[in-house]
């Protein structure tokens, strides 16, 4: 089976949130094609909110999850694409 898992840690990382995300990655990889996304967009909302907004100024997760699940949306389905 082809699998997405999206993750904002790197699930290759065993120092990652405990090693569980490691594990959980290491026993679908073991029969299934994994494909990882989702910590390099939420690394470039994090750079662009550092180039454009003041760091003393936190901004409501309301205010751009609607942006972000649309541009994982995008990025899942150019995955899901190119898995087949």
């Amino acid at each position: 089976m082809k699998i997405i898992l999206l993750s904002r840690f790197d699930p290759r990382d065993i120092n990652n949130w405990s090693g569980t995300l490691y594990y959980i990655y290491q026993k679908l990889k073991e029969k299934h094609q994994v494909e990882i996304i989702g910590g390099e967009l939420l690394n470039q909302l994090f750079r662009f909110a550092l180039r454009n907004f003041s760091s003393k100024i936190t901004v409501p997760s309301n205010r751009y999850i609607n942006s972000l699940g649309h541009l994982l949306t995008e990025r899942i389905n150019e995955k899901r694409g190119e898995m087949k």
